[in-house]
């Protein structure tokens, strides 16, 4: 898939469970929602998400941008280095990662309880 500036995007599919359901989806067993003649442009694909929002009950607007932020921002807060997040989004520039590194008020006081300062402090 080619992504912005017609660079090379890859996507990995580590979780099973959804690998096996975009292999059945490959193979044509939800023909209602994804069975297409030819490849998806990026306006079906932000129509066929804003569909699947609505029926999901959803009343904000969903984007790919959105999907996209939202997965950083989880794998950030979960540890993943930033470096890697970087090469894994396929950024030129770490300061444009950066933006997607939103770290949540959570996410910031699991890191200070971890650090545990005050312990290091009086050691």
């Amino acid at each position: 898939m080619r992504g912005k500036g017609r660079r090379e995007r890859r996507v990995f599919i580590v979780d099973p469970r959804l690998r096996q359901h975009l292999a059945q989806l490959a193979n044509g067993d939800d023909a209602a929602l994804f069975s297409r003649a030819r490849p998806w442009s990026t306006q079906t694909f932000r129509q066929a998400l804003r569909a699947f929002a609505r029926s999901a009950g959803l009343t904000r607007r969903v984007t790919p941008h959105m999907l996209r932020h939202n997965a950083a921002t989880l794998l950030l807060e979960d540890g993943v280095d930033l470096l890697f997040l970087q090469r894994l989004l396929g950024q030129e520039s770490i300061s444009t990662t950066a933006l997607y590194a939103h770290v949540g008020d959570a996410s910031l006081k699991r890191a200070l309880e971890k650090a545990d300062v005050l312990t290091s402090l009086a050691a």
